[in-house]
């Protein structure tokens, strides 16, 4: 991984893609234990507690898309809790 000039992976669960339900955790844990590389987690995300659960197994960002677009999610409160 040394040689490829990525900055992150980004990992979309499709099979919870959208639902709001949760996020794939396992499958986000296994490639953060596998690369040095940043882990962007998309797909399930429903709320503020699974984007502490993500940041629990190592996941350095996320894709909010339908959490925010439904108002599930508020963007300042995110903001306040993860800015670095």
């Amino acid at each position: 991984l040394d040689d490829l000039p990525l900055a992150s992976l980004l990992v979309t669960a499709i099979d919870v893609e959208g639902r709001m339900q949760g996020p794939a955790l396992e499958l986000t844990r296994e490639v953060v234990d596998v690369t040095r590389l940043a882990v962007t987690a998309s797909g399930g995300i429903g709320g503020i507690e699974d984007l502490r659960d993500l940041a629990r197994v190592g996941a350095a960002q996320a894709v909010i898309g339908m959490a925010l677009y439904t108002n599930r999610i508020d963007a300042a409160e995110v903001a306040r809790e993860f800015a670095v």
